[in-house]
């Protein structure tokens, strides 16, 4: 997968939107069944990211010389311009009823979340929801 260097973003996160909290997606690497795929190595050598992924439900396993996603549902194969990703519908824990982080403020609170989204591949599927864009690339 190959991504342009600089992009610059724009907007802001409206509130009780959450629309970035109810799925998480993967670049696809390989697949090993309906409900396990093997992701990058720094989802598990991460701390905060490994946080972010278990907060979607998602273990993670050594496997091979990789590390192997094991999700709490199948996931879907989405085309994006990037290149094929792995999709999972799967909301975060931390998402409340009315679509607010229940983490927002305090340090258990993944840096992810703060920063995110980070790529213009963060919002492929959220386009007419989400109210951040990217110019650049």
């Amino acid at each position: 997968m190959k991504f342009p260097h600089e992009y610059v973003r724009s907007g802001e996160c409206v509130a009780g939107c959450g629309a970035c909290c109810k799925s998480i997606s993967f670049p696809l690497r390989v697949s090993v069944g309906d409900n396990q795929i093997e992701v990058d190595r720094i989802y598990a050598d991460d701390p905060g990211l490994r946080h972010w992924v278990g907060l979607h439900g998602i273990q993670l396993q050594a496997w091979g010389v990789g590390v192997m996603a094991i999700l709490p549902q199948p996931w879907v194969v989405r085309q994006s311009s990037y290149g094929d990703i792995a999709f999972i519908p799967q909301r975060c824990s931390a998402l409340t009823g009315d679509n607010r982080c229940a983490l927002h403020g305090q340090a258990e609170r993944p840096l992810l979340c703060e920063v995110y989204p980070l790529h213009p591949l963060d919002l492929e599927g959220l386009e007419g929801v989400c109210a951040y864009k990217f110019k650049g690339g």
